[in-house]
C-alpha cells in the first residue's frame, strides 16, 4: 500500500524525471517530446506544496498527463539505450508513482 508521503515524493520525483528527460539530448526527440508534453501537463509544485496526499482522488484533474508520464517512464525505462542507472531511477519512481 501507498502511504501519503510515498505519493508525495514519488509525484515530485516523477517531475524531476520529466524534466531530466525532456532535457536529455541522448535520447530520441520523440520522447524528449512526449516528456516535455507531460510535464506541461503535470501538477504544478504549487499544487503538490498544498495535495492532499492522503486523498488521491485530488490528482484527478491530473489522471492524463500522470499516465503519459508513467508511459513514456515504461517506454524508455524498456528502451535498449538506457542506462542501469536511468533503469533503477525509474524504477524508484514508478514504485509509488500515482
Amino acid at each position: 500500500m501507498t502511504t501519503p508521503e510515498e505519493r508525495r515524493r514519488n509525484l515530485g520525483w516523477g517531475r524531476e524525471a520529466l524534466e531530466e528527460l525532456s532535457l536529455d539530448p541522448d535520447l530520441p526527440a520523440d520522447w524528449r517530446n512526449a516528456a516535455a508534453a507531460a510535464l506541461a501537463d503535470y501538477p504544478t509544485q504549487e499544487f503538490m506544496r498544498q495535495f492532499d496526499a492522503a486523498d488521491p482522488d485530488a490528482l484527478d484533474d491530473y489522471a492524463s498527463a500522470l499516465l503519459k508520464a508513467r508511459l513514456l517512464f515504461h517506454r524508455v525505462q524498456a528502451g535498449s539505450g538506457c542506462s542501469a542507472q536511468r533503469r533503477y531511477m525509474l524504477a524508484v519512481v514508478l514504485r509509488h508513482f500515482p
